[in-house]
């Protein structure tokens, strides 16, 4: 009868694998009705005066200052939808804006959520081999008889694949508002990313 000496080496551990809770931040609300009634009156009330104005100063009946006048008022209504126009388009610009930077944010989250769940994948198999690797690992007898009865995973068996929750969750921010409108479209990438 021989005996085999068998040295067993200290076990090797898969990488880490992060376990935070991702929360993302609040979708940015639809910014689309939001401020036209106050824009609207910050436009009117200068139009409205320079309407009194020059009605004021058609009533003297001299027709130089009737021409001021109605050039005062057309001058003034040029100008409030020149403003009202650049408001419009300053918002447009800014919710575009917002879109983009939320948009680029969520896809970095996405991009940490598939390195995380390789990571994931990647311990699940080094710790769980499937059984072609199960052969090769006892062939080359290095991790062999690894596991120690103090170990976590010790006597854990694995029946087959499936599929698992990521390791790192990813959740909405708790505080939406129910009552607010939110753009649509993040919202629904969001909550896709979310799932």
């Amino acid at each position: 009868m021989s005996r085999v000496a068998f040295h067993r080496p200290v076990r090797a551990l898969p990488p880490a694998v992060p376990d935070q809770r991702v929360a993302l931040p609040a979708v940015p609300k639809d910014q689309q009705g939001v401020g036209t009634s106050s824009s609207m009156m910050a436009l009117m009330l200068p139009l409205m005066s320079s309407i009194t104005m020059a009605a004021y100063m058609i009533s003297y009946g001299r027709p130089l200052l009737i021409v001021v006048g109605v050039v005062f008022v057309i001058g003034s209504i040029g100008a409030g939808l020149i403003m009202r126009h650049q408001v419009r388009k300053g918002a447009r610009k800014n919710r575009t804006r917002q879109r983009r930077r939320f948009q680029d944010y969520l896809a970095e989250v996405r991009q940490a959520a598939r390195q995380v769940a390789a990571r994931q994948r990647f311990a699940a198999a080094w710790t769980h081999p499937s059984p072609e690797r199960l052969w090769a690992i006892a062939a080359r007898r290095r991790r062999v008889w690894e596991r120690r009865a103090s170990d976590p995973d010790f006597l854990w068996v694995r029946l087959g694949l499936g599929r698992g929750q990521l390791a790192t969750p990813i959740q909405l921010a708790s505080r939406q508002d129910p009552l607010a409108d939110y753009d649509e479209e993040i919202m629904a990438a969001t909550q896709r990313l979310v799932a």
